[in-house]
């Protein structure tokens, strides 16, 4: 006779399929996303820092985010290092890159580090995305 225990292990493997089915954007594909944060004048932002986007999909917030090199470039992930996005249209925020015996990096405005108030979208899609983000003009040193 089976136990009760083993008679719900089907059960409970199930329901934790189901589940982290959902969590991980149900089998949708990923697409690469990358690019350049910038400067007005062409100029690569090189002070470090993350570009993070989010959208809600199927009710659920979902988010990827990159760090940005010393060269200016971002490659977003959104659940291991450089596997993309999710299809659909992004907020986009650009965040300093905070030390923890140091001084954050410089030259992002404030209004860039705000979803609301950056006024950046990307739109993500079947095709390889290569943005640019301009911040603005570069600080005075």
């Amino acid at each position: 006779m089976l136990s009760l225990h083993l008679a719900r292990r089907p059960f409970l493997v199930l329901v934790t399929l189901v589940a982290l089915a959902a969590i991980t954007g149900c089998g949708r594909p990923k697409y690469p996303v990358s690019g350049t944060v910038v400067y007005d004048d062409g100029s690569p932002f090189t002070s470090g820092g993350v570009v993070a986007m989010e959208t809600e999909i199927d009710g659920k917030l979902v988010m990827s985010r990159g760090g940005i090199g010393k060269d200016g470039r971002f490659v977003l992930a959104s659940e291991k290092p450089g596997d993309g996005a999710f299809a659909g249209s992004y907020r986009v925020r650009v965040l300093p890159h905070i030390v923890i015996d140091g001084p954050p990096s410089v030259g992002i405005p404030e209004a860039m580090q705000s979803f609301e108030t950056s006024g950046l979208t990307f739109e993500v899609g079947s095709a390889i995305k290569d943005f640019t983000i301009k911040l603005g003009p570069k600080p005075a040193r």
